[in-house]
């Protein structure tokens, strides 16, 4: 996803700010590929962000022992079917995260619904984390909050270069 201006500007401040990536950004200390690898790195601490998950990891996830505990016919029915047919479950939105929620609200599967949950998250990275987000979380039980990204993916070179101005 393309860098808004000013997306540019804060990564720039941020980095300048940082002791050990404002030296990367010019003189004989210069490295902007290690400047772009320090940014795409995983955020310490470690910041936990919503993502998309994609039916086959929603499946992958489940708890095969719990599988028959899911007892409605309209759940059995949405995770086989609406599920799939949507690509998985968006939990960077609250709708997505509701239907994780919901889907697996059972008492009985409260593994696949932490499992569900945790697998629906990932580790933004330095860049991601500079840009923010918000704090959301999904609902109880099995509460997982995480960040929604203001903007989310790997950082080019391209992009090192216009949020550096050159």
């Amino acid at each position: 996803m393309a860098l808004t201006p000013a997306q540019l500007t804060t990564l720039k401040a941020y980095i300048l700010a940082d002791p050990v990536l404002a030296p990367l950004t010019s003189g004989p200390t210069t490295d902007l590929v290690a400047l772009q690898n320090a940014l795409n790195a995983d955020a310490s601490p470690v910041q936990k962000a919503w993502r998309h998950l994609p039916a086959n990891e929603v499946f992958a996830a489940m708890d095969s022992g719990e599988i028959d505990n899911i007892t409605s016919g309209a759940k059995q029915w949405a995770i086989g079917t609406i599920m799939p047919a949507q690509g998985g479950i968006n939990a960077t939105t609250a709708a997505g995260r509701k239907a994780i929620t919901d889907l697996f609200a059972n008492a009985s599967v409260p593994l696949t619904r932490a499992a569900v949950l945790a697998a629906a998250t990932e580790n933004a990275s330095v860049a991601e984390v500079a840009l923010g987000g918000s704090s959301a979380s999904s609902a109880s039980p099995n509460v997982v909050t995480a960040l929604v990204r203001n903007w989310s993916g790997d950082l080019s070179l391209q992009d090192v270069r216009e949020v550096l101005g050159l």
